[in-house]
């Protein structure tokens, strides 16, 4: 599915981490979604075994309309 922007904007944070991971799934990654703690940190972990992607990455999903600090 493709999101205008002004979709993405009106998306709750965990929408948002959820689409986030659908695309790294799509991109190949084996996703685990964290907890949610709303304490600013890692939502997700993904992994990659391809030969240019091969490797674990943490990930931090925001979703802002503003600047973010």
């Amino acid at each position: 599915m493709q999101y205008t922007i002004e979709q993405l904007k009106s998306l709750s944070g965990k929408e948002f981490e959820l689409i986030c991971g659908k695309l790294l799934s799509s991109m190949g990654f084996d996703v685990e979604y964290t907890k949610a703690s709303h304490d600013g940190g890692i939502d997700i972990i993904a992994n990659n075994s391809a030969p240019l992607l091969k490797g674990r990455y943490v990930i931090q999903c925001k979703c802002y309309s503003g600047t973010v600090g």
